[in-house]
């Protein structure tokens, strides 16, 4: 459990500005980016590309997010969103919950605390306008669990989900155990004879097709098991597709698609960030399924990742039985929840 420590008055150079709406988000974009690229904790889904489309997208209740300055700098950004819960309760959440694997504020490297604490001072100042607080997805260095929030907030953190992760080995390998390996050889050259076998990472001329082809795929895997994939939604559909064109053009996306001859086979939709390669999801064909289609483009990926210089691999939440034959390890989230002095009994 990450350790807590005490809250700290923020110095008086520093200043927060509440954001009640899109638009001021949207002008607060590139500054916004530019601290994305700074915090050295960050990950894609901290980036204003993902928040931001989520916003547009999927998002319930308003914008409450806290940019906090020094002088004229942007060094700290809190982007909440304020909506009722199922009990009538107004509850603070981060942008993008339930679509992000991580979840967080942002800070500039070596702010991180007095960031955290002008973020909980705050939310006890303007504690009128909320019940509730609920933080999901945080990693154990979020200084948002290493505040302490104070004796007058019930603030229990509890085990969230594990991200199965690989980290490569001195030599720049991955540790995938050997037997596995040899399976996916083995399959590999199978495939290659019985197929016109190539794989195509998406770049701006090719992105609207690869990610037709991730839809298709997705939803053939779901429908397999007679279930409707995540990408099905509609609004979900126009989220992801915003924001995996965005994270293209910063060189962020790592949309790869398997293909026998023009036929899409099997996709990887994931990030890269920091010499850190997320799996978000994939798809693949059902008819190529003896094939191991879906581990070819996994593999794929694994070897892309290492000719970029990853040093981390991350399956991202969800224990699926598939993520630990590659030779993943579990990384705990953590999630948060706050609660004002009229919600303690």
């Amino acid at each position: 459990m990450p350790t807590r420590t005490p809250r700290e008055s923020a110095p008086a150079d520093f200043s927060l500005e509440e954001l009640r709406s899109l638009e001021e988000l949207e002008r607060l974009r590139e500054d916004w980016r530019q601290l994305w690229q700074r915090a050295a904790a960050a990950t894609p889904f901290q980036s204003p590309e993902w928040v931001l489309a989520w916003a547009h997208h999927l998002r319930s209740g308003e914008p409450w997010a806290f940019a906090i300055r020094l002088g004229e700098r942007l060094v700290g950004l809190a982007p909440f969103c304020l909506a009722p819960d199922g009990e009538g309760r107004r509850r603070v959440t981060l942008m993008g919950t339930g679509v992000s694997d991580y979840l967080d504020t942002l800070a500039e490297p070596g702010f991180e605390s007095t960031v955290a604490a002008m973020i909980y001072n705050h939310l006890d100042e303007r504690a009128d306008l909320w019940d509730c607080a609920d933080f999901q997805q945080l990693r154990a260095e979020s200084p948002l669990l290493a505040q302490d929030f104070g004796p007058t907030r019930h603030a229990p953190v509890e085990l969230q989900e594990q991200c199965p992760v690989l980290h490569a080995e001195p030599d720049g390998g991955w540790p995938v155990p050997s037997a596995f390996m040899q399976k996916l050889a083995y399959e590999h050259r199978r495939l290659s004879r019985e197929a016109q076998l190539s794989f195509v990472t998406a770049d701006e001329r090719t992105f609207d097709r690869a990610f037709d082809a991730l839809l298709r795929l997705h939803g053939a895997r779901w429908r397999r098991r007679g279930e409707a994939g995540v990408l099905s939604d509609r609004a979900v559909e126009r989220f992801h597709t915003d924001a995996a064109r965005a994270l293209l053009g910063r060189g962020v996306l790592r949309l790869h698609v398997a293909y026998d001859a023009d036929r899409p086979i099997a996709s990887f939709y994931g990030f890269q960030h920091r010499r850190r390669t997320y799996y978000y999801l994939g798809g693949f064909d059902p008819e190529y399924e003896r094939h191991s289609a879906g581990n070819q483009v996994v593999r794929h990926a694994l070897e892309r990742a290492q000719h970029e210089g990853a040093t981390t691999f991350d399956f991202l939440r969800g224990q699926e039985p598939y993520k630990y034959r590659w030779g993943a390890v579990d990384h705990p989230t953590y999630r948060r929840q706050l609660a004002c002095d009229r919600q303690v009994s």
